[in-house]
């Protein structure tokens, strides 16, 4: 992750504080919209389903299917 990235992480903290987001997922926000990427694959859907792409687009939610044990 590089420096540079760091002012855009922090506004998407304050940003979603009500949805007490992380780091990680303020860093997966960041590198949705820099790559420009829709889809996320998460088990946090709560969350991902109040979060948006810098175009307030919603994030498409793929869903997790965890292997039998």
């Amino acid at each position: 992750m590089p420096v540079t990235a760091y002012r855009k992480i922090t506004q998407a903290i304050d940003k979603y504080a009500d949805h007490d987001i992380d780091f990680t997922d303020a860093a997966l926000v960041w590198l949705a919209n820099k790559y420009q990427q829709q889809q996320i694959l998460t088990v946090d859907k709560a969350d991902f389903s109040a979060f948006r792409l810098n175009n307030n687009q919603w994030f498409h939610l793929l869903e997790w299917y965890p292997a039998a044990i």
